[in-house]
């Protein structure tokens, strides 16, 4: 007790050198990267109980396939959010409108990049949990929770029960997955059509982790309902009937959704670092705040040791 009381300063000090390199960082904390977001599903801005999901840049909403749910208040249990959408079992998902919604159009012409901040309930026992899929077994993209603690993402333009073409998972994460707050997985597919080949790459929380490259362009477009959560026809890039990666293997996501974006190119590894830093890194206002307040802080402690 005596030991706090004497010394007081040298550990305020430690603070506010944390505090000093904290403020330091606001220069890289970029804004939202916007160029190419075809589709943004926000459950903070979303109208509750209208049973639909809005896309904030008025391309494609999203239908709940049963019921009017509305967004949680996630406020106190998240640094990062303030409303989640909840899902677990099929009575709490949601996918496009119809087989030619923009989503499967969307396609993998040239490439295109999928962020999700999610909080899954728990890694998944039995089944992989789906968390986003476009297309069908035949061609089509999906990522999916595993049973091991990683995210698998798979690409495929083939038959009902060939291999898909991209297979890549992550390092198991599950200290991050259960860690308690939002994570953001992002799948990239990048088509390099100069090189004549193909990747799949994912990264978590804004750093790579895992990724598949293939000396092919897949350069197709799906066809098939999409959506997230659930299977929607055909898992996109499953095999139908059987295999490592039968549609039987996957289920229904069970966890949270705070925000949703999907691209129409492949973002640069800059771009999806400064997407989490946006959202992850508080404002330079917010740093000014905590700074204030440990100076005043400083401040009463001072005058309170002169007062002895």
């Amino acid at each position: 007790m005596n030991s706090v009381i004497n010394n007081p300063i040298p550990s305020l000090k430690g603070i506010l050198k944390k505090a000093s390199f904290a403020l330091s960082l606001c220069g890289l904390a970029s804004s939202l990267c916007s160029a190419g977001l075809l589709f943004e599903y926000d459950a903070a801005a979303d109208t509750p109980g209208n049973g639909s999901w809005m896309d904030e840049q008025g391309n494609q909403n999203l239908t709940f396939v049963s019921g009017s749910p509305s967004p949680v208040d996630v406020s106190g249990d998240s640094n990062y959010f303030t409303a989640a959408y909840k899902f677990g079992g099929a009575s709490s998902v949601i996918g496009g409108n119809a087989g030619n919604s923009s989503w499967p159009a969307l396609g993998l012409l040239t490439g295109s990049t999928y962020e999700m901040w999610v909080r899954p309930t728990a890694i998944p026992v039995g089944d992989r949990q789906i968390l986003l899929e476009l297309g069908s077994s035949f061609r089509g993209l999906s990522i999916s929770l595993d049973t091991d603690g990683s995210v698998l993402g798979l690409v495929k333009n083939g038959s009902a029960n060939t291999s898909p073409n991209i297979v890549v998972n992550t390092s198991d994460i599950t200290s991050t997955l259960t860690a308690g707050e939002f994570v953001q997985v992002v799948f990239r597919f990048d088509n390099d059509t100069i090189n004549t080949e193909s990747t799949g790459s994912f990264f978590i929380n804004g750093v790579s982790n895992g990724a598949t490259t293939i000396a092919s362009d897949l350069t197709f477009q799906a066809n098939d309902v999409s959506g997230l959560g659930r299977e929607f026809s055909q898992t996109g890039g499953t095999q139908r009937d059987s295999g490592t990666y039968a549609r039987s293997t996957f289920t229904n996501y069970d966890g949270q959704y705070a925000l949703v974006r999907i691209y129409d190119n492949a973002l640069s590894d800059a771009d999806i670092l400064a997407n989490y830093n946006a959202i992850a890194i508080p404002e330079p206002s917010t740093y000014a705040m905590i700074f204030s307040g440990l100076m005043l802080g400083l401040v009463m402690i001072r005058r309170r040791i002169a007062g002895r």
